[in-house]
């Protein structure tokens, strides 16, 4: 029975165990001692990168406080000194300036565009490549780079003004460079400053290597010393910006060799010991050992014991009262056990089988789909329902996994019973019932929705799970409809209230656009536009739209009927589709993405009112339901157009004289009480005319008021020629006119607009056949000379004009008599 050689196996085995249980103890310890060095230098190396995290952040935000601030200095005092004011020598002024503050400044290079971003001055190293052109003021510049140098700099742009009407940037250039990191440097710290994933800074001595590489890893280890790293960007606010990365360097107290030393001789030591005191004891427990392991191999492979085997058992039990003892007589109680029970299992298995049976025929039976299956997923029974649901009779589906029936799971994993919300383990309890909502697929590779009801039993090894499975197409396809229905009528309530806003029409057609692609069935891109119908009835004008790119809110602006998709739908008068872009889009641009439109006429009655364009995604099909709520949503948007068209023509007549359509005196209140406002905050001056046109009257007593009428017309013709975009004239009535010219920088200015308007309205008028001469006396107010109120401002104009007429009419006189007025 005894086998020498499995003696000596078992010998060795745990010779063997007990080895590595020692190395794993001293193994522990060095790992212990080298954790706890480890950790203490995370601690310290985490708390100096917080420290020199937070400092260098404030740091940063100083500096840039601080270039800010001496930025605005530099600029007011080049302004203060009134150096670019004489255009004749405001250059070599300028040079001359900047050579004194060179010590004391921070800017090393420095640029003044114009507005239009075109290079006027520049005082910059030869060695630096800088472009002739800039951007715009409305888009400034934060960061230059010069990649021939390796250079970057912070790019401060201010206004600066550089003489009577003229506007200029001046730039100015503060670099980040190796001086300016050894600032806050700290010991046993490297700091650099990368741009672009390049290196420009480094706190290091010498020149910076274009090609050193940062570790991308936080901490690592280099000679021996450790390395930590951190990186801050340079500014969250800005744009683009450099980061700033800076090294902490430590140095371990315990060196790996010493560990590794320690550790050896201490296993050695205890390796000796415990072979000299061990061995005898486990030699007389292996055997023991071995001796049981035939006993039960025998019996596992006979079912039951030979003679010799159940004699040897017996004197194992009585020799020694020790653990193998008690072992050696509960495996005597195990043989006997077993042969008790399988006779007990073979009656079980054969009742199992009848309840079986009675099982499978009952499910057939049942008008419900049942599905039943083990714990890892693999399918033990479904019924005919089943069968004619998937497609797939039993015979071929037994066996397999149910993942490959649910959408986005796989056998492989366990997502399929969180997605069935199985119970994880074979301790955890549910309920005896429990539903899941999801997708099925079939063995074609269709899905269809459906509605799950799980319950399980456990048996003495896993759980059994039964699913009746319920297909909710039809169910949820009704459920979608009324859904629909329901944000069709809110969408359309929110439109029809917009329309009884009081809000401008842009902004109500703004609105009802989000409104109409934020239905949440409609299947189109969050992007879209309104237009509608110019004066003209041939061109559309785009009013409202969102997400639409740059390019297109360019050539859309106007679009003559029967160009591109909207053009034909306002020419046809007919839903224009398409799922792609094709032939008839006329308008596109490089980069432009391949989409689809619905472009939908807006018609009340026969009038066209203008057209709705939505985008769609590529390859969309064309839907009914969706063509029947746009036409609803259209035929709203035509009730909200023309009433916001009405209301502000309402508005517009309300403000505005009937013959000349300028504004009355009512809405010059409001337009010159923004003038005033916004001369105030802009330190500029406003000019107030007062008009009277001269000999009006004998012209309208003797050819008529019809001749008067074209007369006045003309006249505030050639008043506008005089006048700039944002001047204003208003009529008070009569032949008395007002101009408002805001944003003047001397009362002179005014003069000259004043002596243009006497000159064009001296010329001879044709009307009618007859050749008609009139002229204009015109009275000037300045704000704030003058006066700071509307009434005030006016009142001096009015007294102003009665002194030109006193001088003779078709002249101008100012309100203010210390303000020189040049003879003719």
């Amino acid at each position: 029975m005894f086998d020498h050689g499995t003696y000596l196996s078992l010998r060795w085995q745990a010779a063997w165990r007990v080895l590595v249980t020692l190395l794993l103890v001293i193994v522990l310890i060095g790992s212990f001692a080298w954790w706890f060095e480890y950790t203490t230098m995370n601690l310290l190396a985490r708390h100096h990168q917080n420290h020199l995290t937070t400092f260098y952040q404030k740091r940063i935000q100083s500096w840039e406080q601080e270039w800010q601030e001496r930025s605005i200095r530099f600029r007011a005092r080049i302004e203060f000194a009134h150096i670019l004011e004489d255009s004749q020598k405001r250059w070599d002024n300028l040079r001359a300036f900047l050579t004194i503050v060179e010590n004391t400044n921070i800017f090393t290079q420095v640029l003044l565009i114009n507005p239009q971003g075109e290079v006027l001055f520049r005082h910059v190293e030869e060695s630096l490549t800088f472009p002739e052109k800039w951007s715009t003021p409305d888009q400034p510049l934060q960061w230059f780079f010069d990649a021939r140098t390796n250079r970057l700099f912070r790019v401060y742009s201010q206004a600066i003004f550089m003489g009577r009407a003229e506007k200029g940037f001046i730039l100015l250039f503060r670099p980040l460079d190796n001086a300016l990191l050894n600032q806050i440097g700290f010991p046993q710290t490297e700091m650099f400053l990368t741009w672009r994933q390049k290196i420009i800074a480094s706190s290091l001595d010498g020149e910076v290597d274009d090609h050193t590489d940062l570790h991308t890893k936080t901490m690592y280890w280099k000679h021996g010393m450790r390395h930590d790293q951190g990186s801050i960007l340079w500014s969250e606010e800005l744009i683009e910006q450099p980061t700033l990365v800076f090294i902490q360097i430590s140095v371990p107290l315990l060196s790996v060799q010493g560990v590794l030393i320690a550790s050896g001789t201490v296993f050695l030591s205890v390796v000796v010991l415990l072979w000299l005191t061990l061995g005898l004891w486990l030699n007389y427990v292996t055997r023991r050992i071995e001796m049981l392991k035939n006993i039960a191999h025998e019996f596992t492979v006979y079912a039951e014991l030979s003679p010799e085997s159940a004699t040897l058992l017996t004197s194992m039990e009585k020799t020694r009262r020790d653990e193998m003892g008690e072992l050696a007589q509960a495996l005597g109680h195990l043989t006997q056990t077993v042969r008790l029970n399988s006779q007990a299992q073979r009656a079980y298995a054969e009742k199992l089988q009848v309840r079986d049976e009675q099982f499978h025929a009952m499910t057939q039976a049942l008008g419900v789909a049942i599905l039943v299956f083990d714990s890892k997923g693999n399918i033990i029974f479904w019924n005919q329902k089943m069968a004619d649901l998937f497609g797939q009779s039993y015979s071929k589906v037994a066996g397999q996994n149910i993942a490959q029936y649910l959408i986005q799971t796989t056998p492989t994993d366990n997502s399929w019973r969180q997605l069935l919300k199985l119970p994880i383990s074979d301790t955890q309890t549910t309920s005896s019932a429990w539903q899941v909502a999801t997708s099925l697929k079939r063995r074609d590779g269709s899905q269809f929705p459906a509605e799950i009801t799980l319950s399980y039993y456990k048996n003495d090894k896993q759980f059994i799970f039964t699913a009746a499975v319920d297909d909710m197409t039809q169910r949820y396809a009704l459920e979608a409809r009324d859904f629909h229905a329901y944000v069709n009528r809110i969408a359309i309530s929110a439109l029809l209230e917009i329309a009884l806003e009081d809000l401008p029409l842009q902004r109500k057609l703004e609105v009802a656009l989000s409104i109409i692609l934020t239905v949440p069935w409609l299947a189109v891109q969050k992007k879209g536009s309104i237009f509608l119908v110019e004066a003209d009835g041939k061109h559309l004008e785009m009013i409202a739209q969102q997400g639409l790119d740059e390019h297109l809110l360019t050539s859309c602006q106007h679009l003559p009927f029967g160009y591109c998709l909207c053009g034909r739908a306002a020419q046809e008068r007919r839903i224009v589709f398409t799922s792609h872009l094709d032939a008839h889009h006329d308008i596109g641009f490089d980069g432009i993405q391949d989409h689809g439109h619905y472009c939908l006429p807006i018609l009340s009655r026969d009038t066209l009112l203008g057209v709705l364009n939505l985008y769609v995604k590529p390859n969309h099909v064309y839907n009914q339901e969706e063509e029947a709520f746009l036409n609803t949503a259209t035929n709203t948007l035509a009730e909200l157009i023309e009433r916001g068209q009405s209301e502000e023509k309402i508005k517009h007549m309300a403000g505005h004289d009937n013959l000349t359509g300028l504004p009355n005196r009512r809405l010059l209140q409001e337009l010159l009480l923004k003038a005033l406002q916004q001369a105030e905050r802009d330190r500029l001056l406003v000019g107030i005319f007062f008009m009277d046109l001269d000999r009006f009257k004998q012209v309208n007593d003797t050819f008529g008021h019809d001749v008067g009428d074209i007369l006045l017309i003309q006249s505030v013709e050639r008043i506008q020629s005089c006048l700039r975009k944002a001047d204003i004239v208003a009529r008070l009535g009569g032949d008395e006119f007002n101009v408002i010219l805001p944003d003047l920088h001397h009362p002179q200015d005014a003069g000259k607009v004043a002596d243009q308007i006497i000159q064009q309205l001296h010329k001879e008028f044709m009307i009618n056949g007859h050749t008609l001469s009139i002229g204009v006396s015109i009275g000037i107010s300045i704000f704030p000379t003058d006066g700071t109120t509307i009434d005030e401002l006016i009142k001096q104009a009015d007294l102003a004009m009665y002194k030109a007429k006193e001088a003779g009419r078709g002249v101008y006189r100012f309100a203010s008599a210390n303000i020189f007025v040049p003879e003719k």
